[in-house]
């Protein structure tokens, strides 16, 4: 699949069968989904978390703080297996300014105001803030 920007218009060629699959490591909005989410299922594919779980809508937050997979059946049960396999991160975190994740960063990392964390499957990026192994 060629790199779109959009979610929904990569769930509506999943859909339309112009790609077996898809997925996102960056956290989505309720109304970035809702309509994708009915055509693939239309289509007779899967779209859920990255963890596996259901998608539910109307919720108290509209954010997913997971990215997620879509796919036709068989395309969909591969990548989330390859995803899984390659250690691939669930989800990409903000970290915000004043957490104290940031604290001892390598300049300029410190003090940039967009610094996102990637964890999944025991891995996070980046490596400096890997849990250390007691």
């Amino acid at each position: 699949m060629h790199p779109s920007g959009s979610i929904a218009l990569k769930l509506a060629r999943v859909a339309a069968g112009e790609a077996d699959a898809t997925f996102t490591l960056s956290p989505r909005s309720e109304w970035d989904l809702a309509a994708g989410h009915a055509l693939v299922r239309a289509a007779g594919g899967n779209l859920t978390r990255r963890s596996g779980e259901p998608i539910f809508y109307n919720q108290a937050s509209p954010h997913l703080e997971q990215g997620i997979v879509a796919g036709q059946p068989d395309a969909y049960a591969w990548l989330q297996a390859e995803l899984n396999r390659l250690n691939v991160p669930a989800t990409r975190l903000n970290v915000p300014a004043q957490s104290p994740l940031r604290a001892g960063l390598p300049a300029p990392l410190g003090s940039s105001p967009a610094l996102h964390v990637r964890l999944g499957a025991g891995l996070c990026w980046p490596p400096w803030l890997q849990p250390k192994a007691t």
